[in-house]
Protein backbone atom coordinates (compact mmCIF):
# COMPACT_ATOMS: atom_id res chain seq x y z
CA UNK A 1 0.00 0.00 0.00
CA UNK A 2 2.79 2.45 0.73
CA UNK A 3 4.50 2.04 -2.67
CA UNK A 4 1.64 3.58 -4.68
CA UNK A 5 1.57 6.50 -2.24
CA UNK A 6 5.34 7.00 -2.60
CA UNK A 7 5.07 6.82 -6.39
CA UNK A 8 2.33 9.45 -6.30
CA UNK A 9 4.55 11.75 -4.19
CA UNK A 10 7.50 11.28 -6.55
CA UNK A 11 5.33 12.04 -9.60
CA UNK A 12 3.93 15.17 -7.95
CA UNK A 13 7.43 16.45 -7.17
CA UNK A 14 8.53 15.82 -10.77
CA UNK A 15 5.56 17.61 -12.29
CA UNK A 16 6.94 21.02 -11.32
CA UNK A 17 10.52 20.27 -12.40
CA UNK A 18 12.13 20.00 -15.80
CA UNK A 19 15.89 19.73 -16.33
CA UNK A 20 17.75 19.92 -19.62
CA UNK A 21 21.49 19.49 -20.16
CA UNK A 22 23.53 21.15 -22.92
CA UNK A 23 27.03 20.62 -24.31
CA UNK A 24 29.14 22.89 -26.49
CA UNK A 25 29.48 26.60 -27.11
CA UNK A 26 26.57 26.86 -29.55
CA UNK A 27 24.32 25.12 -27.05
CA UNK A 28 25.43 27.61 -24.38
CA UNK A 29 24.45 30.47 -26.68
CA UNK A 30 21.01 28.88 -27.10
CA UNK A 31 20.58 28.89 -23.31
CA UNK A 32 20.97 32.65 -23.16
CA UNK A 33 18.67 33.06 -26.18
CA UNK A 34 15.90 31.30 -24.23
CA UNK A 35 16.20 33.93 -21.52
CA UNK A 36 15.16 36.57 -24.06
CA UNK A 37 11.70 34.96 -24.13
CA UNK A 38 11.06 35.93 -20.49
CA UNK A 39 7.67 37.47 -19.88
CA UNK A 40 8.56 39.25 -16.63
CA UNK A 41 11.09 41.52 -18.43
CA UNK A 42 13.90 40.98 -15.90
CA UNK A 43 16.90 38.67 -16.11
CA UNK A 44 19.19 38.17 -13.11
CA UNK A 45 22.73 36.99 -13.75
CA UNK A 46 25.78 36.04 -11.72
CA UNK A 47 29.19 35.63 -13.31
CA UNK A 48 31.80 37.31 -15.41
CA UNK A 49 30.41 38.54 -18.72
CA UNK A 50 34.00 38.92 -19.94
CA UNK A 51 34.76 35.25 -19.21
CA UNK A 52 31.51 34.19 -20.87
CA UNK A 53 32.25 36.22 -24.01
CA UNK A 54 35.83 34.91 -24.12
CA UNK A 55 34.64 31.33 -23.65
CA UNK A 56 32.03 31.37 -26.41
CA UNK A 57 34.36 33.18 -28.80
CA UNK A 58 33.05 36.74 -28.83
CA UNK A 59 29.88 38.75 -28.59
CA UNK A 60 26.79 37.77 -30.53
CA UNK A 61 24.37 40.65 -29.92
CA UNK A 62 22.58 39.29 -26.84
CA UNK A 63 22.68 42.60 -24.97
CA UNK A 64 21.35 44.56 -27.92
CA UNK A 65 18.47 42.10 -28.48
CA UNK A 66 17.71 42.17 -24.74
CA UNK A 67 17.49 45.98 -24.71
CA UNK A 68 15.32 46.04 -27.86
CA UNK A 69 12.84 43.75 -26.08
CA UNK A 70 12.80 46.07 -23.05
CA UNK A 71 14.30 43.44 -20.73
CA UNK A 72 16.20 44.77 -17.72
CA UNK A 73 19.27 42.92 -16.51
CA UNK A 74 20.37 42.91 -12.89
CA UNK A 75 23.90 41.55 -12.92
CA UNK A 76 26.46 40.52 -10.35
CA UNK A 77 29.85 40.75 -12.04
CA UNK A 78 33.52 40.45 -11.20
CA UNK A 79 36.68 42.52 -11.53
CA UNK A 80 37.62 42.86 -15.20
CA UNK A 81 34.03 43.15 -16.39
CA UNK A 82 32.98 46.41 -18.01
CA UNK A 83 30.54 48.76 -16.38
CA UNK A 84 27.17 49.13 -18.07
CA UNK A 85 26.85 51.73 -20.80
CA UNK A 86 23.04 51.88 -20.61
CA UNK A 87 21.82 52.19 -17.02
CA UNK A 88 18.16 52.17 -18.15
CA UNK A 89 18.40 48.46 -18.97
CA UNK A 90 21.31 47.30 -16.79
CA UNK A 91 21.75 47.39 -13.03
CA UNK A 92 25.17 46.06 -12.12
CA UNK A 93 27.13 45.41 -8.96
CA UNK A 94 30.52 43.80 -8.45
CA UNK A 95 31.34 40.85 -6.22
CA UNK A 96 34.57 40.48 -4.31
CA UNK A 97 37.34 38.67 -6.15
CA UNK A 98 37.48 36.24 -3.20
CA UNK A 99 34.61 34.34 -4.87
CA UNK A 100 35.84 31.75 -7.35
CA UNK A 101 33.24 31.50 -10.09
CA UNK A 102 34.11 29.50 -13.24
CA UNK A 103 30.64 29.77 -14.70
CA UNK A 104 27.55 31.86 -15.19
CA UNK A 105 23.97 31.85 -13.86
CA UNK A 106 20.87 33.27 -15.53
CA UNK A 107 17.67 33.49 -13.51
CA UNK A 108 14.40 34.41 -15.21
CA UNK A 109 10.74 33.56 -14.68
CA UNK A 110 10.69 30.07 -13.14
CA UNK A 111 13.99 29.10 -14.75
CA UNK A 112 17.62 28.90 -13.67
CA UNK A 113 20.32 28.35 -16.29
CA UNK A 114 23.79 27.28 -15.19
CA UNK A 115 26.71 27.56 -17.59
CA UNK A 116 30.10 25.99 -16.82
CA UNK A 117 33.26 27.06 -18.61
CA UNK A 118 34.81 23.58 -18.41
CA UNK A 119 36.04 21.68 -21.45
CA UNK A 120 33.71 22.15 -24.41
CA UNK A 121 31.23 24.02 -22.19
CA UNK A 122 28.28 22.60 -20.32
CA UNK A 123 24.95 24.00 -19.35
CA UNK A 124 21.92 23.00 -17.39
CA UNK A 125 18.50 24.64 -17.54
CA UNK A 126 16.20 23.96 -14.60
CA UNK A 127 12.53 24.91 -14.84
CA UNK A 128 11.20 24.92 -11.29
CA UNK A 129 9.27 27.57 -9.41
CA UNK A 130 10.79 26.59 -6.05
CA UNK A 131 14.39 26.34 -7.35
CA UNK A 132 14.03 29.67 -9.12
CA UNK A 133 12.69 31.25 -5.94
CA UNK A 134 15.63 29.82 -3.97
CA UNK A 135 18.20 31.11 -6.48
CA UNK A 136 16.54 34.56 -6.53
CA UNK A 137 17.02 34.66 -2.76
CA UNK A 138 20.71 33.77 -3.16
CA UNK A 139 21.03 36.49 -5.81
CA UNK A 140 19.43 39.09 -3.52
CA UNK A 141 21.74 38.13 -0.62
CA UNK A 142 24.78 38.54 -2.87
CA UNK A 143 23.37 41.79 -4.31
CA UNK A 144 23.34 43.28 -0.81
CA UNK A 145 27.00 42.28 -0.26
CA UNK A 146 28.20 43.52 -3.66
CA UNK A 147 29.54 47.00 -4.35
Amino acid sequence: RIIPELQKDVQQSRDGLRVRVFEGKEAIKSISEEALETEDKTILSIGSSKKLIDFIGGTYGFGERRRKRGIIARSLRFEGDEHSTDIRFQKMRFLSKEYEFPGFFLIYQNTVAIILFDGIGYGCVIHSKSFSKMMRSVFEMLWLKAS
